[in-house]
């Protein structure tokens, strides 16, 4: 993984500065020049000469991070950690972790430990209800006669599993899926 670099540490080598910084060589602590002294706020190590930064930034073009990122001003080290999981993660796993922030309510750090656990199924819940009782239950719905066997109520079915817990609904980039694992999530 490419070696993380702090905001402010971006913010001093860029190519347009427009505000002069200094930087505590105790704490790394960089703040403006507008004190007299040459003592850091934070810890009140010395402070090295002044030198051009550039006084913010920000991230307009979130594609490709799946709505991981809300705001213009998502810490550098997480966004970068975030670049790197999604680049070494196969699409399921990607998924994946859109579904544990999205419908889930993890936060991303926490998402991506498990993000590889989902299992999803694209379509239907009760679609999914059918081809799981004929994947599970295929010699007994054999066994049953045609009149009984052509009966079996998969709606109620799939609305029994996802009410336990079992399935969960959601959609990513428009294309509806079933959660086929949530309980264990």
């Amino acid at each position: 993984m490419a070696k993380l670099i702090p905001n402010n540490a971006i913010l001093a080598k860029s190519p347009e500065p427009n505000v002069i910084r200094r930087k505590c060589g105790d704490c790394g602590h960089y703040q403006d020049d507008g004190a007299a002294d040459d003592e850091c706020n934070e810890c009140g190590g010395e402070l090295s000469a002044p030198f051009p930064s550039a006084e913010e930034w920000a991230v307009h073009d979130h594609e490709g991070f799946g709505g991981l990122i809300s705001g213009e001003w998502p810490d550098i080290g997480e966004l970068c950690t975030y670049a790197a999981f999604m680049a070494e993660s196969d699409d399921e796993t990607i998924k994946g972790l859109r579904y544990l922030v999205d419908d889930g309510g993890r936060n991303v750090a926490a998402a991506m430990e498990s993000a590889a656990d989902v299992r999803l199924y694209q379509g239907e819940a009760v679609d999914y209800a059918a081809e799981f009782v004929e994947e599970c239950y295929s010699e007994a719905l054999e066994s049953l006669p045609g009149v009984l066997r052509y009966h079996i109520d998969y709606e109620g079915l799939a609305r029994d599993l996802e009410l336990v817990g079992d399935i969960a609904k959601t959609t990513i980039d428009g294309t509806r899926y079933i959660v086929t694992n949530a309980s264990e999530l």
